[in-house]
């Protein structure tokens, strides 16, 4: 077929289809993407019930309750729904799903001593199992920042919603500079 459409389908009245590669329809499977970049603004752990001390990536948890010093975006969202507030993705497809999520950060503590920091996953609430983990070293007053890194695979349902935790072991504040998490 050279022209025409090969099929409509309209995925929020009738999204119980699978569609995928090689039909030469837009893919039906939920996507998206979070960013968090250029950010000096650190989050609230140094408040938070510990150890560990704990605080969701969402707007409100950031010194200041004003969010990160460049917004939360979502440059790719197909069948989530965002929140920049919430700093969330809730999974919109009325198809039960396996999904692979990745995380790469850049965090720190602004202070001296040695703190160990991790992001976890959560899901509808629960932080899930995998976890990044990094070790920061500051001495005479030089602040240092580590990458993390954090991949898991799990399944999801419609409604279910993800956001990414952010502890350390210590009551400090952490600064979380750059924030990418891709999920498909």
């Amino acid at each position: 077929m050279t022209t025409g459409v090969t099929a409509n389908l309209d995925y929020d009245i009738q999204n119980s289809y699978i569609i995928r590669a090689n039909q030469k329809v837009e893919s039906g499977n939920a996507k998206g993407t979070m960013v968090i970049t250029g950010n000096s603004i650190e989050l609230t752990n140094s408040t938070a019930p510990g150890p560990p001390y704990s605080v969701v990536v969402s707007r409100s948890n950031f010194v200041g309750g004003a969010g990160p010093t460049n917004p939360i975006t979502f440059p790719v969202s197909r069948r989530v729904i965002t929140s920049a507030t919430g700093g969330s993705f809730t999974y919109d497809s009325k198809v039960d799903g396996n999904f692979y999520v990745s995380l790469n950060a850049s965090a720190g503590v602004n202070s001296n001593g040695t703190y160990e920091i991790t992001i976890q996953f959560r899901q509808n609430g629960v932080p899930l199992s995998i976890i990044g983990k990094a070790i920061i070293r500051n001495s005479g007053g030089n602040f240092t920042e580590a990458p993390i890194s954090v991949a898991l695979q799990g399944d999801a349902t419609q409604g279910d919603v993800f956001d990414v935790l952010v502890s350390c072991d210590q009551a400090n504040n952490v600064l979380i500079s750059e924030l990418v998490v891709n999920g498909y």
